[in-house]
């Protein structure tokens, strides 16, 4: 199996990786010349990488080093390429995509005008130009702001931690935590209240737990008889990609919570209208949607102006592998928070990054390439230490799959260091225990699939009725 050949072409031998580096994957072939010529040819990408030098004159060279330069030489190219704009992308609707904020604020607030209102929002409740929704509302005479609610990691999006009520700077406004002491608000932080205001820009990923707090309030205001309105935001996903497995114990945390796939398919706005009717919370509710939006769109096809939602979701990149890499971070293994790229990199002390990248790229996971790489976290798992591992490369984010991708590095894994991982945590946040007992059994990732797929189809046509886009 190490000396992969066809007729004159290398494909995939021991010798392979000098020429086509770490980065492409091993779909393509190659071949090198005596002097350190090599050519190396990767269809998916339609690149090829010719190097020409000559490593006998005026006399021999050492092999090693004319082997990593072909190597570092191929490593470029395919960065180069791979960090091109996004296969596919789409250019945004004229005008833009407007959010719930914008339509609302657009049509002179008649959902929310003149009513005593709390809003749980955070940092991401921005229009086109930037500006706070919290600012917006403190500044207009037609509503009355009274409170504000904060989800997960503060009003601001800086905390990694549980926080306390606070005060907010910019608007002198009482600041209630819903992530600490408290995770919904209680009967008395609702008593003056006419409507509840929720504005945040969601993952699309189930255990990204700002819907879970929003479920939360929902049954707290349905219990209160407070309206709750959601302004609706794009989601960070095309919304139209729906994968893996529904949760099997739910309800239990924030993480979770919510009976639905890992990737679910839906916005926030829809989340809530599913929710108050699937989980009999009885909510009144209204939902301000977006306009423009198609649920073919990625979020950097909007037209929106990008802010981190969270403290380690600094990209569209890192967004979109978000699902793949967070099912794992519960394991002994750094997904890359205290790192510059969180969900963009993961590995261990105990890892090898070089065997793990080409066992990835050999098994041609769908639009994704692996490149080793060292990295030590300076905070979470194995914080302080050197860790071994690969950064993910988003070749075609239209090929990828999002609940693939991490049941196979999982698999990867434990294949090329057996119990060194432990599997048995993916178990929480993937949502199916049996799935990771199977998987740990060494059953094939797309037999350990096919188990969630009638669940999948039965949610998908429920899902139908609550869609807004």
């Amino acid at each position: 199996p190490d000396q992969r050949r066809g007729l004159g072409w290398d494909l995939d031998s021991k010798y392979a990786i000098q020429i086509r580096g770490d980065v492409f994957p091993a779909r393509g072939f190659g071949h090198s010349g005596f002097t350190g010529t090599s050519l190396w040819v990767d269809p998916p990408s339609g690149a090829w990488v010719v190097l020409l030098t000559n490593q006998v004159h005026p006399s021999r060279g050492d092999k090693e080093v004319i082997g990593a330069l072909r190597r570092e030489v191929a490593n470029a190219v395919a960065r180069a390429i791979i960090r091109r704009t996004p296969r596919g992308r789409k250019t945004a609707p004229a005008g833009g995509v407007a959010t719930g904020f914008e339509v609302e604020r657009g049509r002179g607030w008649p959902t929310l005008r003149d009513k005593r209102i709390g809003l749980l929002t955070n940092h991401s409740a921005i229009d086109s130009r930037r500006r706070h929704l919290a600012d917006v509302l403190a500044a207009w005479a037609g509503v009355d702001l009274v409170r504000l609610f904060a989800p997960e990691h503060g009003l601001r999006g800086e905390l990694n931690k549980p926080f306390g009520d606070g005060v907010d700077a910019a608007t002198g406004l009482q600041v209630l935590s819903l992530y600490g002491a408290r995770q919904a608000p209680a009967a008395d932080d609702l008593a003056d209240l006419d409507a509840i205001v929720f504005d945040i820009q969601d993952a699309g990923v189930r255990f990204y737990t700002y819907t879970a707090t929003l479920a939360l309030a929902m049954k707290a205001a349905a219990e209160a008889n407070v309206e709750v309105v959601v302004l609706d935001r794009p989601s960070l996903l095309r919304p139209d990609i729906v994968d893996g497995p529904l949760l099997d114990r739910p309800f239990a945390s924030l993480a979770e919570y919510h009976p639905l796939p890992v990737v679910h398919g839906l916005t926030a706005g829809e989340l809530a209208r599913y929710a108050n009717q699937e989980y009999r919370i009885g909510a009144r509710l209204t939902v301000v949607a977006c306009e423009n939006y198609r649920r073919d769109m990625w979020f950097d096809e909007t037209g929106l102006p990008w802010v981190n939602p969270s403290p380690n979701l600094r990209s569209p990149t890192a967004a979109i592998l978000y699902p793949a890499l967070g099912m794992l971070e519960r394991c002994n293994l750094s997904v890359g928070r205290g790192t510059g790229e969180p969900f963009e990199v993961f590995g261990a002390p105990w890892i090898d990054g070089t065997e793990l990248a080409h066992t990835l790229n050999a098994w041609g996971l769908a639009g994704l390439s692996f490149e080793p790489v060292r990295f030590t976290p300076a905070e979470r798992e194995f914080r302080g230490q050197d860790c071994s591992g690969c950064r993910v490369l988003l070749l075609d984010r239209e090929a990828y799959q999002p609940v693939a991708t991490g049941l196979r590095i999982a698999a990867a894994i434990e294949q090329l260091w057996p119990n060194k991982l432990n599997i048995q945590a993916v178990s929480g946040l993937l949502g199916d225990r049996q799935a990771v007992e199977r998987l740990a059994e060494g059953v094939a990732v797309e037999e350990v699939m096919k188990r969630w797929q009638a669940p999948l189809a039965d949610y998908l046509a429920r899902r139908q009725a609550y869609l807004l886009y």
